[in-house]
């Protein structure tokens, strides 16, 4: 099950996913499967990153929802609280809300 999830994330990275060589190295060298690591976006609340082999892929989130940090997930923005003030970007503290189908 672990392979094919690693499979999706791929698979996911290299279809929709944007490789960004200008931004910053925050990303470790070496991925990790079971400890993906996302990145949230200074400068939008619906734009993240994901790192794969050392390398930043972005992402955004569907129209009217927010990266939220705390979950990696893609989410209302009343559960992401995601603030811009005056080209800052912070998540404040809020809901841990999970909602399972």
């Amino acid at each position: 099950m672990k392979n094919f999830s690693l499979t999706i994330l791929i698979s996911a990275v290299l279809a929709v996913g944007l490789n960004v060589s200008g931004e910053p190295a925050k990303c470790p060298p070496e991925s990790d499967p079971e400890n993906i690591v996302f990145i949230p976006s200074d400068e939008y609340c619906d734009k993240y990153y994901i790192c794969f082999n050392g390398t930043l892929f972005e992402f955004r989130c569907a129209q009217g929802l927010h990266f939220n940090p705390v979950l990696n997930i893609c989410d209302f923005p009343r559960y992401a609280n995601c603030k811009i003030e005056k080209g800052t970007i912070s998540f404040a503290p809020g809901p841990l809300v999970m909602n399972v189908f």
